[in-house]
């Protein structure tokens, strides 16, 4: 995103915006255009319950340290 390093946007189409914040950064590979530290993702969904439904799938529970 201009200006703001670290920042990857994800979109397609969808009516529910969303950014996502990763502490600490996540290291994503973006295909062709190679591989960024990403710290914010910038994403649309069809619906929260959607979003939601593939976070789960892709994202490993929360564990406190």
């Amino acid at each position: 995103m201009g200006g703001e390093p670290g920042a990857v946007a994800c979109s397609v189409d969808g009516a529910l915006n969303v950014a996502v914040h990763l502490d600490p950064p996540v290291r994503l590979g973006l295909g062709p255009a190679g591989t960024v530290d990403a710290s914010t993702v910038y994403a649309s969904a069809d619906s929260r319950a959607a979003l939601e439904q593939a976070l789960r799938g892709a994202v490993p529970p929360h564990r406190t340290r």
